[in-house]
């Protein structure tokens, strides 16, 4: 009786098997079957060289946001991840080496020129150079987070910006460090992508917040902050969008962010 009852049911398989096949496909003269995709779908060709815009950019989720880190890679963390109170720092200002006096201007026309009473004396950084915190507290990933990452030697010694000096964190240490050296002024660049993570839609507040509490820690240490907007880490969802600085689009959501910069600390 086994036997028997295996061949019944091969056989039943094959019958159904035959049955859905003619259901699934309309054969043509040719002997190979048309596709058949159902009421609620079409069947098409692809062709990626035929593509002639970029995708637009209307999600700003949580899970949009993820995507383009992924694009991007494993990003490291430092070991320092929250906002440090600074310890105190020495008054005394280092002295200059005493080879110093003898070090010659090399340009003659300048050996007894002066700088105006108004010259700003300072230093200066930019935000990919020192603040790490790549992905952190909302900020979206940058042009200068993904080369590093995808693509070999864009930097020669292929590190990354993912900790850099780790200043978002370590700001209030930093500024103390300025005026001990006597410091004046502090010229560095604000992030773009930190704080509209995708370059337009929604404003990180996180993002924002930081740079509140870094522009008045400056100015606790009377220190005069000099601002840049714009230090080519470009928000890497405007270059998938419509490639960023080749397209004209990208003035008006350069605007909004200056404005936004501009009005809340101009």
């Amino acid at each position: 009786m086994a036997p028997s009852v295996n061949v019944k049911l091969a056989g039943a398989t094959l019958l159904a098997t035959s049955v859905l096949a003619q259901q699934a496909y309309n054969h043509t003269a040719s002997g190979y079957p048309t596709i058949t995709t159902g009421p609620d779908a079409s069947a098409t060709t692809f062709d990626r060289f035929a593509a002639s815009t970029y995708l637009p950019l209307t999600d700003f989720s949580n899970e949009q946001l993820a995507l383009l880190w992924d694009q991007v890679g494993a990003i490291s963390s430092a070991a320092i991840n929250s906002t440090v109170s600074p310890t105190p720092e020495p008054s005394v200002y280092p002295k200059p080496n005493y080879l110093h006096p003898l070090v010659p201007a090399y340009i003659s026309e300048v050996e007894d020129a002066k700088l105006p009473d108004d010259f700003l004396w300072g230093v200066a950084s930019a935000a990919l150079q020192v603040e790490g915190a790549a992905a952190d507290e909302g900020k979206g990933p940058s042009v200068w987070d993904f080369l590093p990452h995808r693509w070999a030697n864009s930097v020669l010694d292929n590190t990354t910006a993912d900790v850099a000096a780790n200043s978002y964190y370590l700001y209030k240490q930093d500024s103390l460090r300025l005026k001990a050296l006597g410091i004046q002024s502090y010229s560095f660049s604000i992030s773009w992508p930190r704080v509209i993570p995708f370059g337009k839609g929604p404003v990180n507040e996180q993002g924002v917040k930081h740079y509140d509490d870094f522009f008045e820690d400056l100015l606790s240490n009377d220190i005069k902050a000099v601002v840049t907007l714009f230090h080519w880490d470009t928000p890497l969802a405007l270059f998938n969008s419509y490639g960023a600085w080749t397209s004209e689009e990208i003035v008006a959501d350069f605007v909004r962010y200056a404005k936004l910069m501009i009005e809340r600390y101009g």
